[in-house]
């Protein structure tokens, strides 16, 4: 019994084990400091900070993972021999950590998105907050109003979603904001043409605040990404529906804090000329009139 003891002992690579305990001790220590200094004292981490301690953890676990196989490689080509039975059912076993693992190479060379980015996956969106090798953290956003609005809900997102789903980056949308949407209204006593025009006036009432602003990230983003995008801040259009009521569809490019206003302020403006004119038999310009001299009394 001793005898056998002392040959378990003696086969069991102590030399190897310790070796790997202590690489596994000064990465680990070395990567706790880097954090340490990079996160500082702070207790909120910027978007850099965020990518660069997201880059040392990758590195760690590269560099943990390489030197082992290195340590361990003699022992590894003894076994080769007896893996090859099982490698199969190895590979169907992990599949779906070898789709992670290559859709975490295909992020980080092709580069679909960075940490801070805003992402749409399996119609979910929201922005980039953490990735790893096998997946990556979305914070959802809330588009049921049209607008980018934070929900609290994190979504893990498994990197094989690269290779099997559409990923779309949004992240034109921080700055800006294309919103859409569309204003029904059953017979008035207004022309197509004065609706147009009062439509048209109220818009571009609106965005004159940020129109300046809106182009200037428009021009650049054309530069950027070559696309050919609209020269206007504003689109209007005109559609009727199935019961043939006239309806106006609106694109506005607007900040993502003030789409829900602009929206409402075009809709219930719009709204309320229609009203007016249904009832006083007003033409559009002479609205605008009353609007002024209303201005100018307050």
């Amino acid at each position: 019994m001793d005898s056998f003891v002392h040959t378990v002992v003696d086969y069991i690579p102590w030399l190897k084990i310790m070796g790997s305990l202590a690489l596994i001790l000064v990465l680990s220590s070395i990567r706790l400091l880097f954090n340490k200094t990079i996160r500082g004292k702070k207790e909120v981490i910027s978007k850099s900070q965020r990518i660069w301690i997201t880059r040392i953890k990758n590195i760690f676990w590269v560099i943990l993972f390489i030197s082992l196989i290195f340590i361990w490689a003699p022992q590894l080509q003894t076994i080769a021999l007896s893996l090859a039975a099982v490698a199969v059912a190895v590979v169907i076993a992990t599949k779906e950590m070898i789709l992670c693992i290559v859709g975490s190479f295909v992020r980080v060379s092709a580069r679909p998105f960075e940490l801070g980015d805003w992402v749409r996956v399996d119609g979910i969106v929201g922005e980039v907050v953490n990735s790893n090798l096998f997946s990556f953290e979305i914070q959802e956003f809330d588009r049921s109003h049209g607008t980018y609005e934070y929900t609290g809900t994190y979504h893990i997102i498994p990197n094989s979603k690269i290779l099997t789903t559409n990923i779309s980056n949004e992240n034109i949308f921080k700055n800006m904001l294309g919103l859409e949407f569309c204003i029904t209204l059953p017979e008035t006593h207004l022309s197509i043409n004065e609706l147009m025009d009062a439509l048209h006036h109220i818009i571009d009432e609106e965005v004159q605040p940020f129109k300046e602003r809106i182009l200037k990230q428009m021009k650049a983003e054309k530069r950027k990404t070559g696309l050919a995008l609209q020269d206007s801040v504003f689109l209007i259009a005109l559609e009727t529906t199935e019961f043939g009521f006239t309806q106006f569809w609106i694109r506005v490019f607007t900040p993502v804090n003030m789409a829900l206003s602009v929206k409402n302020n075009i809709m219930s403006k719009f709204m309320s000329i229609s009203l007016v004119h249904d009832s006083s038999k007003k033409t559009f310009e002479e609205y605008k009139l009353y609007k002024q001299n209303s201005a100018s009394k307050e």
